[in-house]
């Protein structure tokens, strides 16, 4: 991941802002997968796993599940469709999630779930325990 300037954490606080959302978008329009995000953890094997993420249209994450934890999303900017599977991939629930009115989700543990952004981008911040060894993706 690119340097997101201004972006300093502190032993006390992190802080982010507008600055640094727009970084992210700026960063995700150049990468080839549409997305840009921003740890806020300090390694990989801490247990609570806190992530900025900026994702744009067009670009839905691969349908997956979390086996150790259950997960929240909180959007910052934009709207997008949190979208719910059964195991033949059949769609079983669709939530919009949407800054400013529905802008909090969280669900349990081993559900499939994949994120679909309908705002041009879509900037949310995503909590989960880790590490993340067990997430299995699906190809449907």
């Amino acid at each position: 991941m690119s340097e997101i300037p201004n972006f300093s954490q502190f032993k006390q606080y992190s802080l982010i802002n507008k600055q640094i959302s727009n970084s992210l978008i700026k960063l995700s329009n150049k990468s080839i997968k549409g997305k840009s995000y921003l740890l806020l953890h300090k390694n990989k094997k801490k247990k609570l796993h806190e992530i900025l993420i900026c994702q744009k249209k067009g670009f839905p994450i691969k349908p997956h599940i979390n086996i150790n934890s259950s997960k929240s999303y909180t959007i910052i900017k934009g709207k997008m469709n949190v979208v719910f599977y059964n195991l033949k991939g059949k769609i079983i629930k669709k939530i919009r999630v949407i800054d400013k009115k529905n802008f909090y989700i969280r669900f349990k543990k081993k559900i499939i779930h994949t994120i679909v952004p309908i705002s041009k981008h879509c900037i949310y911040f995503e909590t989960v325990l880790g590490p993340h060894k067990k997430t299995k993706f699906f190809d449907f």
